[in-house]
């Protein structure tokens, strides 16, 4: 039997295998054992509480204080800057680095239940999954994930655009008025006693339970928490009641480890439960029938306003336990998500000194309180003593590469950046995508650096289409000042049109240090699309990639992009009009606009091109960056072609120093 919960979460599913030696906590110099936690206070209004010293704060391990050795306050980035580029949030980077675990934040796990009620009400948890987007920081991730059985998950990722187009580009509900099981999982061959939606929940929990500094979110959309125990009218499935019990201990214990704040939001509103039923209540009597109309209509009241209260009181479960929220009955769920996100913008990093004495792998409790009135803490309640660390060797680097690559969030052992790029190649059927590596945190000035990479490919369903494994060699490099130096690494791999994850394990041979990086690229079905653009390389020196169908790996492809004067910076990309198509071809405009932090247009720039400079149905096209005209700042470069009224762009931000 599949278990949804088991397959629709991508890697974040298989994620659990995070990497084990985060469990011990960074070591202070003299060698103590820290546990971190990231705890925050909020007060009767859920405001968060700022000012706060690691004097207000007692921490308790199994009953006993703990000294506190690290505290570190964290008030958000303003989730608008006014210092911001205008264009930020709409064009999302190309470049990917490792340094996301780095970084103070929130990792939001949007969840769309299978429990949404089919109709108007899906529309209605898409706009709430949408505001949740709307309302990240700039250092925030989200993840998309679903109980549904539909397999349109999205790992984390800062590209607002790429989680609200996995957020509408389904119908998360299960329900239908065919369906042959009820939405309580008893009947339902996929999600046996609904245990899916317990087992996803823990899922998650363990996958984000070593992650340390980022306040961590759930945001449970549906309407309720529905298991099978023993659904109104009948039995419950046989083994269900223990099946569940088991489900949710686990559940409840992970969710003490992780210190993950659920938030549930009920999509139906506020709304009245059997109207309709009301004008034949009066009319029961037991003069009448048992199967009258009004009878009926009775026992349809008592029954829904039981599923009511029933699902409602099942939403606050896990908020209860977690200090979230539970929104029901209201209309304005979407303010609600704003507020939740509010409470969330300041909090508190605390190291305490574990207990020595106590043996490795026991379960401890942990107890945070706050030396001031009408306030709470909300921190994890649990951890477990780590065993002894084991000292990386080379021939744990083939296993290492693995856990970097099935991990949750890229590895930052070493800093990394990533750019893809994806271009078609002669028959179209599939597109050559081009990964451009820089690697030089692994360089070093004495001797050469052996580099073990590996990249696959996984779509939203989590299945692997592709996976490359080279060994690269970095030249000894002086580092320029205290600047790391750039050193990139190229490949490439062939995959269809759709949408995908790419994750880049580096291991160095010879002294075992690792580091990750993950990336997601919208690959198009270049065959096909009457008009379409590739990704856009941008380059420095002299050129060297040459026209043609096949655009080999250009030497000159970079990952940096910030600038200063006097760098030669060039972008180089293609035009197609459907390579494998037959109809007659048209002529296409170019046009490249840069655009500044402001949004003024600092250079616009258009090209034509005839049905004759397309070869084999494509042409390339390459700009150069007018570095030398524009004065230190952000800014946009925005591709646009047009043809028969159809568009296609392309966006690359870059900086000049």
């Amino acid at each position: 039997m599949r278990r949804i919960g088991q397959t629709a979460l991508l890697v974040l599913i298989s994620a659990s295998v995070v990497a084990q030696e985060k469990i011990d906590r960074p070591p202070l110099r003299s060698g103590i054992e820290l546990v971190q936690l990231d705890v925050t206070v909020l007060d009767n209004q859920r405001q968060p509480v700022r000012g706060l010293t690691a004097a207000d704060f007692t921490v308790l391990e199994n009953g006993e204080r703990r000294p506190i050795r690290a505290f570190t306050a964290v008030d958000m980035p303003a989730r608008a800057h006014a210092e911001e580029p205008v264009w930020v949030r709409e064009a999302a980077p190309d470049v990917s680095t490792n340094q996301i675990t780095e970084q103070e934040g929130r990792l939001v796990v949007i969840l769309m239940d299978r429990s949404i009620p089919y109709m108007g009400l899906t529309v209605e948890a898409q706009k709430i999954a949408v505001a949740a987007v709307e309302q990240l920081g700039p250092n925030d991730l989200a993840a998309l994930v679903s109980t549904s059985g539909v397999y349109s998950p999205q790992n984390f990722t800062a590209d607002r655009s790429r989680l609200v187009k996995a957020i509408n580009q389904r119908d998360w509900s299960t329900e239908s008025g065919s369906a042959p099981w009820s939405i309580d999982g008893g009947d339902d061959p996929r999600c046996f006693c609904g245990l899916c939606v317990l087992e996803t929940l823990t899922n998650v929990s363990d996958a984000l339970r070593d992650i340390p500094r980022r306040r961590k979110l759930l945001l449970f959309i549906g309407r309720g928490l529905v298991i099978n125990l023993a659904p109104l009218g009948r039995t419950a499935s046989p083994g269900c009641e223990h099946q569940v019990k088991v489900k949710r201990e686990k559940l409840f214990e992970s969710l003490a480890m992780s210190n993950l704040t659920v938030h549930s939001i009920d999509p139906r509103g506020l709304f009245n439960v059997g109207d309709h039923a009301q004008a034949g209540v009066s009319g029961v009597g037991i003069d009448r029938p048992v199967n009258s109309g009004s009878q009926v209509r009775l026992q349809k009241l008592i029954d829904d306003r039981a599923d009511v209260l029933r699902t409602q009181q099942s939403l606050a479960v896990l908020p209860q336990r977690t200090g979230g929220r539970t929104v029901v009955n209201t209309n304005d769920s979407i303010a609600k998500v704003a507020e939740i996100f509010q409470e969330s913008d300041a909090y508190y990093v605390i190291g305490i000194e574990r207990d020595p004495s106590v043996k490795p792998s026991t379960r401890r409790s942990l107890e945070v309180k706050v030396a001031r009135r009408n306030v709470r803490a909300y921190a994890q309640r649990q951890f477990i003593t780590p065993g002894p660390v084991r000292a990386a060797s080379p021939s744990s680097a083939p296993s290492s590469s693995a856990d970097a690559l099935g991990a949750l969030l890229p590895d930052a052992g070493k800093a990394l950046a990533l750019n893809l790029a994806a271009f078609a190649k002669a028959d179209g059927d599939v597109a050559s995508v081009h990964v451009t590596l820089d690697a030089g945190a692994f360089a070093r000035e004495s001797a050469n650096s052996v580099l073990d990479v590996g990249v696959i490919a996984v779509d939203q369903a989590g299945v692997r289409h592709a996976s490359v494994k080279q060994t690269t060699t970095l030249v000894a490099t002086k580092s320029p000042g205290n600047r790391t130096p750039v050193a990139h690494s190229r490949t490439y791999m062939e995959l269809p049109g759709g949408d995908y994850e790419i994750r880049v394990a580096v291991v160095d041979s010879s002294s075992g240090a690792r580091a990750s990086v993950f990336s997601q690229i919208a690959v198009p079905k270049f065959a096909t699309e009457r008009l379409s653009l590739s990704d856009v390389i941008v380059e420095t020196g002299a050129p060297t990639a040459a026209s043609g169908a096949a655009v080999p790996l250009s030497a000159t492809a970079t990952t940096e992009r910030t600038f200063g004067r006097g760098d030669q910076v060039r972008v180089f990309f293609q035009i197609y009009q459907g390579v494998a198509r037959t109809d007659a071809l048209v002529p296409v405009t170019a046009r490249a606009r840069v655009i500044d932090a402001r949004g003024a247009v600092a250079r616009d720039q258009s090209l034509t091109f005839a049905p004759a400079d397309f070869q084999q149905r494509r042409t390339d096209c390459r700009i150069n960056l007018p570095i030398d005209t524009l004065p230190p700042g952000s800014y946009l470069l925005e591709i646009a072609a047009a043809a028969d009224g159809r568009t296609a762009t392309r966006k690359v931000r870059f900086a000049l120093r």
